[in-house]
């Protein structure tokens, strides 16, 4: 097996423990998903809506799955502020929350949206 392989067997274990419809995940991938839309169940609660026509799903996978910004040296504090450049998902909004509540998050997006939280 090649290592891109095994890494998309990594991704799709960390999918199945993070996503509830984990299935739809994985058919998005495949391209088996027809509409402009989809909605990713979390199993903390939070629901994600996704284009599928876009780079979303990548987008959603490196933050959500891969935890990119949970590395170390990259720890978000309570006093910190995260500007997120393209932040049309606001993924990083959610993960920073979950980690520091009192963390300042602006977005921007190419969508011409701000949103600050």
């Amino acid at each position: 097996m090649s290592a891109g392989l095994l890494e998309k067997i990594s991704i799709l274990f960390k999918a199945i423990r993070a996503v509830k419809n984990w299935v739809d995940y994985v058919s998005l991938y495949f391209g088996k998903i027809k509409s402009e839309h989809m909605i990713l169940k979390m199993r903390n609660g939070i629901k994600i809506k996704l284009r599928t026509d876009s780079t979303d799903l990548m987008a959603f996978t490196h933050v959500w799955l891969l935890k990119e910004y949970g590395r170390p040296g990259f720890e978000i504090k309570n006093n910190d502020t995260i500007i997120d450049i393209g932040g049309i998902l606001d993924c990083l909004h959610f993960i920073h929350h979950s980690f520091a509540n009192l963390a300042r998050s602006i977005a921007l997006s190419q969508s011409k949206r701000i949103l600050i939280c």
